[in-house]
């Protein structure tokens, strides 16, 4: 896998864990979805943290359903106010 060997992370693995991707995350087609191929990839290096990834059902004009990821950016504590910083992780959410 290239992105794997970049060292790039499927963000539905892991926010779900690897087995519950088998049947969660399926996108096409749209109106019976059977495969997953729609992805989205984090670097495992960088200061992000998958929160959620779901797959929204409400289908407009595409034969795939839309992905949703909502990610925590992690910055550095000196951009940080008391009321955002994470004190397990030593970061703050923005």
């Amino acid at each position: 896998d290239i992105l794997r060997d970049a060292r790039f992370e499927d963000v539905a693995q892991v926010v779900l864990g690897r087995e519950k991707t088998r049947c969660v995350g399926l996108t096409a087609p749209a109106r019976n979805p059977m495969y997953r191929i729609d992805y989205g990839w984090i670097r495992s290096s960088v200061s992000v943290r998958p929160a959620v990834v779901k797959v929204l059902d409400d289908v407009i004009v595409s034969d795939h359903l839309p992905l949703l990821l909502d990610l925590d950016v992690l910055v550095k504590p000196e951009a940080c106010s008391s009321s955002n910083m994470d004190s397990n992780l030593n970061y703050c959410k923005m």
